[in-house]
């Protein structure tokens, strides 16, 4: 039996904007509050939320669901699969 090569680490996860700002809006957080507590610029969670930037950082992503307090990695995912993992 040949065994398939280890899985690599993404570098990079696409994200689900729409998601991710009904989801900031829902819990009254502003992005500037947003962006502040996860130290980048206003303009990069817009953005995020807007569609101009697809694909956020692996350990952007784990903060992001920590600081939203989202348990479920696949809530933000763009194309969510039920066998991948950001842990």
């Amino acid at each position: 039996m040949s065994e398939s090569p280890p899985k690599s680490t993404p570098s990079a996860i696409a994200i689900n904007g729409f998601a991710l700002r009904v989801i900031r809006e829902r819990t009254g957080e502003k992005v500037a509050d947003l962006a502040q507590a996860m130290q980048v610029d206003r303009s990069y969670i817009t953005k995020i939320e807007n569609g101009t930037s697809k694909r956020v950082s692996v350990d952007f992503y784990k903060r992001l669901l920590a600081h939203l307090a989202i348990a479920d990695h696949r809530t933000l995912l763009a194309a969510p699969v039920f066998n991948e993992s950001v842990a």
